[in-house]
């Protein structure tokens, strides 16, 4: 249980806190093509990993509830936080931030789950699976902490809040370890609702965003240049 506890914990300092200092010292330079470029990035994660994972763990239709149920818990939450702003088509950067903290929250919980499962019958396995959450936690941490940069707090301030957006990522190796792999279709739905709650954050924060801070066609090209690193990323390590 040690070992495991350990593994996850050092995907969120690792993965999400080396995101968290990115996003922090560089993020906001260029807030547009950051947006863009990390949006792209997730993009590809959910084309390339949590989507055809999710299939191959279930069916369609879990996979279809489970994006919509993700695109729907994120909806709601965006509707909530940006209530009361004086553009609602144009929230805050603080506030795509902390959405952004919310949606991250949702799919770490599923990469906890891998951890923990994995490693309870392989430890070395479980090794393999915490270095590549570790490497494509880096880009979402980045997404996070650059927004969050906008608000009140200070740098150690979002530096904190971006790794609590991570800390799902423990309670789901926890899970893991507790209840072993769980059916085929539980986990399926689980990453299916992660890929949704990205889908929505990228298609209705942070794309809209960055189009919004740069009004031209190369944060469309930054964007897919964001999705193909994603998965040239994730053919690597995988």
């Amino acid at each position: 249980m040690k070992e495991i506890l350990f593994l996850s914990v050092a995907c969120v300092i690792l993965g999400t806190g080396t995101g968290a200092l990115l996003g922090i010292f560089f993020g906001l330079k260029s807030i547009g093509k950051t947006m863009a470029f990390t949006g792209g990035l997730m993009l590809g994660i959910v084309i390339f990993d949590l989507a055809p994972e999710a299939l191959s763990h279930g069916n369609l239709p879990v996979a279809a509830a489970g994006i919509f149920a993700g695109v729907f818990f994120v909806f709601l939450a965006a509707a909530f936080i940006n209530k009361g702003e004086k553009s609602p088509s144009r929230p805050s950067l603080y506030n795509v931030g902390i959405i952004l903290m919310l949606a991250m929250a949702l799919h770490n919980f599923p990469e906890g789950m891998a951890i923990g499962s994995s490693a309870i019958a392989d430890f070395k396995s479980g090794l393999v699976v915490a270095f590549i959450i570790t490497l494509h936690d880096i880009p979402e941490g980045m997404a996070v902490a650059a927004p969050l940069t906008a608000g009140p707090g200070n740098k150690i301030s979002v530096f904190i809040a971006t790794l609590i957006s991570g800390l799902s990522t423990v309670a789901g190796a926890l899970f893991g370890l507790w209840f072993g792999r769980m059916s085929t279709a539980g986990l399926a739905f689980c990453l299916a609702a992660a890929a949704g709650a990205m889908l929505y954050v990228v298609f209705g924060e942070m794309l809209p965003r960055a189009f919004a801070e740069r009004k031209d066609k190369k944060i469309a090209l930054i964007t897919i240049i964001g999705i193909i690193m994603s998965g040239i990323l994730l053919k690597i390590i995988k």
